[in-house]
């Protein structure tokens, strides 16, 4: 499985992401690599930006997604209304209307309850 999360945090300027299921091992070395002035990331995500890069990572559709997409995505599955996400991120609702029809677009989806079985199995 694929975690959708990664990139799009990185490219937001995190200077490190694990999994949630992260040895304490990983843990203290991607805190003392971060603390180093480094940037940290487990053996899986830097696994999943090569095979980005590369192009051999067609069959994760949430790669289609942009960062705000994948913001409404995660909010639509917790059950969180349109409105209350506009007013959550500070959008206008036409906004994360617009957003919620482009990832049911591209992710060839028709529903939340499809979106969260997707989100399961590519998220790790």
């Amino acid at each position: 499985m694929k975690n959708i999360y990664a990139v799009p945090y990185l490219k937001s300027g995190a200077s490190g992401y694990l999994t949630k299921n992260a040895e304490e091992s990983e843990i203290v070395t991607a805190i003392t690599t971060i603390l180093a002035g480094s940037r940290y990331s487990s053996r899986n995500v830097k696994e999943n930006m090569f095979n980005s890069i590369l192009g051999n990572d067609a069959d994760n559709p949430f790669t289609k997604l942009s960062g705000r997409e994948l913001e409404v995505a995660e909010l639509l599955t917790k059950g969180i209304g349109v409105l209350e996400i506009s007013n959550q991120l500070k959008l206008q609702m036409g906004t994360v209307s617009t957003y919620k029809l482009r990832l049911f677009q591209k992710l060839k989806i028709k529903s939340i309850i499809e979106l969260a079985e997707k989100m399961s199995i590519y998220e790790r």
